[in-house]
């Protein structure tokens, strides 16, 4: 963020001047944590309480967190159980990154020492900043996950994944420790990170009287984002994307500065006035605007490739977002999807597309959390949903679900919550039934994702598959690699004989898990059976364009989902989103990225209507 230097003198004396981008060269205090420090945000907080009306309240002012710590004098914190010990005003909640040493935890065993007090002591610094900050801002109760939720008990920490969209909702306030990356860092006072003093001189000519000659500037962001994670390590966690898309008003303490967003606008320390964000280009929107299915896969998409520190939080981290869409969808909710959404839900990709062979090898295993394989959660990568734009009356480009055809027929389901949580973790073996036009193929796949079907007589087509495979028959196999030869005069790479017999004895692959997981270099193709799934075809500007599920065989006559291909058509503009559908990401990459090295150029579907000719139409159970 631009920052003028102290040889400024118009800049840095008054209020901005018009037409003048840049904040004042004092603004930006040395560290969070100083007495302007405190008058900047109460002067937020304060601006937004009485003018703000999207940012007004109109929930119940009664309902408080099972739990929250009230700051008293004596101590520095005090357990209480809200429905005991009615607190007399609003609370704070803190946002915050777990990992390092955790410290003190509220569990079976030691909540009745928290009940009677916490000292300042027993608390790691960035709980010690988060009860200063709130105090300095007036408040006397706080909401802290580690301490207000029974960390050991199961069905506790359920129920308040379920509810967390109320936590937030209902907090006066989110207090965001962005720029800690564990709880024994602060993020105030003097010892705190001094980037927010890395700024550069840039001499300028200025063509507006009395306009300053040099400046100090950094990157210019004053907006908070969930899918901004430039700000600090908090940004990159999955359970913070929730809370700050629950949260109405969020003061961050970022690296470089503070940053304050709430429902109606964002303000850093450059630039204390509270504005109104671009709604084209910020992506908080998705809080003001309906919640349809098409926004949900923008969150999930947006949601996805943050980290966790336990794999099984997957769907439980985005339980309280998932809550709140659920008031408007009202629909069934099955491991992350909605059922109101089929079969659209079902058509995610992995980003990427495929790893570099040049490069260390990064396709991801299958989390270990029970997700069923046709759930975006069952992966620990970003997904995304394969987009059609158009510009509406305004000239803004808008994200469009064109008209579904030749759809699967939905016939049953087996999805059940594992807790007391209906948006988090499922049973294992959760399965659904879907019916449509099947046909059989052969996969042909590598160890850095690169992969097609094949069929007799027909040319092979792009598989973008979901995470790294393994043969279901026996580890040996699938080390084995699959021979192939090249015709010098053709760039058609065709299966030997050797290729095909290897098929017939590896009928079957699926997911590996990550404690499966072993480095390979090799790029040797492998070669399994597989079924291809006609999902649906979407029609845009006259032509129809397929989703086609990639289904291996499992045990008891199962399925599961190993891969996606979607139609392009030939002439389709590369990866430029504004031919109306997104380009083909599989020739940006091959082309642009030297990736797929060694692979012939494969088709993307624009023939599928050939490939199902003789398809038959059967029910498969997916799990």
């Amino acid at each position: 963020m631009p920052l003028v230097d102290d040889t400024c003198q118009r800049a840095s004396e008054g209020t901005h001047q018009d037409g003048w981008p840049f904040g004042r060269g004092d603004e930006i205090q040395p560290y969070a944590g100083t007495a302007q420090t405190w008058v900047t945000v109460n002067g937020w907080l304060d601006e937004c309480l009485a003018g703000h009306q999207r940012c007004a309240s109109n929930l119940s002012s009664t309902w408080y967190p099972k739990r929250l710590l009230h700051l008293s004098n004596t101590d520095a914190a005090q357990l209480i159980y809200t429905h005991q010990h009615r607190p007399s005003s609003a609370y704070v909640a803190l946002s915050h990154c777990w990992g390092g040493k955790i410290g003190l935890l509220n569990l079976t065993t030691s909540e009745p020492e928290l009940l009677k007090g916490v000292q300042w002591a027993q608390l790691r610094n960035t709980f010690r900043d988060a009860i200063t900050a709130t105090r300095q801002i007036g408040m006397q109760y706080l909401w802290i996950d580690s301490l207000c939720i029974q960390q050991d008990d199961r069905a506790d920490w359920a129920q308040h994944a379920e509810c967390m969209d109320k936590v937030f909702q209902h907090a006066q306030l989110t207090i965001a420790a962005t720029s800690s990356p564990n709880s024994s860092t602060c993020f105030l006072g003097p010892d705190t990170k001094p980037s927010r003093k890395e700024w550069h001189a840039v001499k300028m000519k200025a063509r507006v009287p009395g306009w300053p000659a040099e400046i100090k500037a950094s990157r210019y962001s004053p907006s908070l984002s969930p899918s901004w994670p430039a700000d600090g390590p908090l940004e990159l966690r999955a359970w913070a994307w929730q809370e700050r898309y629950l949260s109405k008003r969020i003061i961050s303490f970022a690296d470089d500065e503070m940053k304050w967003h709430c429902n109606s606008g964002d303000a850093c320390e450059c630039s204390p006035a509270i504005h109104t964000p671009n709604e084209n280009n910020s992506s908080w929107t998705i809080i003001r605007k309906e919640r349809t299915a098409l926004r949900w896969r923008e969150v999930v998409s947006d949601y996805s490739p943050r980290h966790l520190t336990f794999p099984s939080d997957k769907l439980p981290a985005i339980a309280g977002a998932a809550s709140r869409f659920a008031e408007t969808l009202g629909s069934e909710y099955l491991a992350g999807l909605w059922k109101s959404d089929f079969p659209r839900c079902l058509a995610w990709r992995v980003r990427e597309g495929s790893d570099c062979p040049t490069e260390p090898h990064e396709m991801r295993c299958s989390m270990p959390n029970y997700a069923p394989s046709w759930s975006w959660a069952s992966i620990d990568v970003q997904i995304d949903w394969h987009n059609s734009s158009k510009f509406d009356a305004n000239g803004k480009l808008i994200t469009v679900d064109p008209a579904i055809h030749d759809s699967a027929l939905f016939v049953g389901h087996d999805c059940q919550p594992s807790t007391a949580n209906r948006f988090g973790d499922v049973r294992p073996g959760s399965w659904l039934e879907l019916e449509g036009k099947i046909i059989d193929a052969q996969l042909e796949y590598d160890v850095h994702g690169c992969a097609c079907v094949r069929r007799s007589n027909m040319p092979p087509q792009l598989v973008m598959i979901d995470c790294r495979l393994v043969a279901a028959a026996s580890r040996e196999e699938e080390q084995s690699p699959v021979p192939t030869t090249r015709d010098a005069g053709d760039e058609t790479m065709r299966r030997s004989s050797t290729c095909r017999s290897s098929a017939a004895s590896l009928r079957r692959i699926r997911r590996a898990l990550y404690h499966e997981y072993e480095p390979l270099i090799d790029t040797a193709r492998r070669c399994a059976h597989v079924l291809c799934l006609l999902l649906y075809t979407e029609l845009w500007d006259g032509k129809k364009y397929p989703y086609i599920l990639v289904l291996s065989e499992t045990t008891g006559g199962c399925h599961q989902r190993v891969g996606i291909g979607i139609g392009h058509d030939e002439s389709e503009q590369q990866n430029t989103g504004f031919d109306g559908r997104l380009g083909s990401l599989y020739r940006a990459r091959k082309d642009k990225f030297d990736r797929w090295r060694g692979w012939e150029t494969l088709s993307e579907w624009h023939d599928w209507e050939k490939w199902f000719a003789v398809a038959e139409t059967r029910t498969v159970r997916i799990v």
